[in-house]
This record gives C-alpha cells, structure tokens and sequence, in this order.
C-alpha cells in the first residue's frame, strides 16, 4: 500500500492515507523522577491503610469501654494518630 488518496465523506474530500511500511513515531524517553516527586511518593506510602485505621479505631473503642455509637470518632482519631505517628490514648483526648 501506498501513500494513496482516499476518499472520505459526502463531499468526495481526499486524505492521506499512510502506509503501514511507514515508521511510526517513537514515544519519547521519560526523564528521571525529579526530588519533588520522589517526596510525593514518599509522603503517599507513609499514608495509613485502611486495616491499620481500622484496628487503631478498634483499639480506641476497646480503650473506651467498648461503649457503642462513637464510631465516626473513633475511626478519625485513629486516621489522625496514624499520620502523626503517635498514639494517644482515651485520656489525652
């Protein structure tokens, strides 16, 4: 095949139509990952997952009594300790 018109459309138009012998152009090399975007993984990779949200919140309600309804509560401190890093306790609330 050719680099032959072809005609499209209602009007009878013409294009190009390449060959598939024709080189495709490459994709470009990708650049290294810039320090800011390492930071940006590093921070995503220190956030809690959902397991280690749910077994801190657990331990909260535990901690607590065990007393029902505070769910919402517990669940957001714990997400909040974990991205500190630290664990507070009932009493420091």
């Amino acid at each position: 095949m050719t680099n032959e018109p072809e005609r499209t459309g209602d009007r009878g138009l013409l294009r190009s139509v390449p060959s598939p012998l024709e080189e495709t152009p490459q994709p470009r090399a990708r650049k290294a990952p810039s320090a800011s975007a390492a930071k940006a993984r590093k921070r995503a990779s220190a956030e809690p997952t959902y397991e280690q949200i749910a077994r801190r919140a657990y331990e909260i309600y535990l901690a607590r009594g065990g007393a029902d309804g505070h769910h919402r509560e517990d669940w957001l401190l714990a997400e909040a300790e974990l991205r500190r890093g630290s664990r507070t306790t009932e009493a420091a609330r």
